[in-house]
């Protein structure tokens, strides 16, 4: 139980705190008040000016954020094809634990996008990963069934 001298220190604070956090409010409405007033036509053209100069620097930042972004999803784009291509090439032509570890891969890469789909479909993976799914080993029906479920997701066809 917290004693009576405590509980009238934490009051003190608590309102002490309050009439500091007031009187800040109080002194930064005075300020932008004084500035309003300081503002004469010259003045108003060279913060006009910065304004602008800043918005510029803005959009200038704004389009090479865009082109480092651009570059990153180029390059993204490059390694995930790189990755389409060992993948399909070790699923056609690879031994049975090549080919189980390709269609994990392409469970993987199935799930993050559409267009990978399309294109991991076009290259002919599908009836490999039948053939898999046909095996009499457990590990490798797993894998061509998953890589094989996740192909399908979200096609009607």
């Amino acid at each position: 139980m917290p004693t009576p001298s405590s509980s009238s220190s934490s009051s003190i604070w608590v309102l002490s705190n309050i009439k500091l956090q007031f009187f800040t409010r109080i002194r930064r409405f005075l300020q932008s008040k004084a500035t309003r007033k300081r503002c004469d036509a010259s003045n108003c053209l060279k913060r006009e000016e910065n304004i602008q100069h800043r918005d510029e620097q803005n959009k200038v930042e704004k389009i090479e954020t865009v082109e480092v972004m651009e570059n990153l999803k180029e390059e993204e784009v490059e390694e995930t094809e790189i990755l389409l291509q060992k993948t399909v090439k070790m699923l056609h032509f690879g031994s049975w634990e090549e080919k189980e570890v390709a269609a994990k891969e392409i469970e993987s890469l199935v799930k993050e996008d559409v267009k990978v789909r399309k294109l991991i479909t076009e290259l002919g993976v599908v009836p490999v990963l039948v053939s898999m799914v046909a095996s009499q080993v457990a590990s490798r029906r797993s894998a061509g069934l998953t890589a094989l479920i996740h192909l399908a997701d979200g096609t009607y066809t």
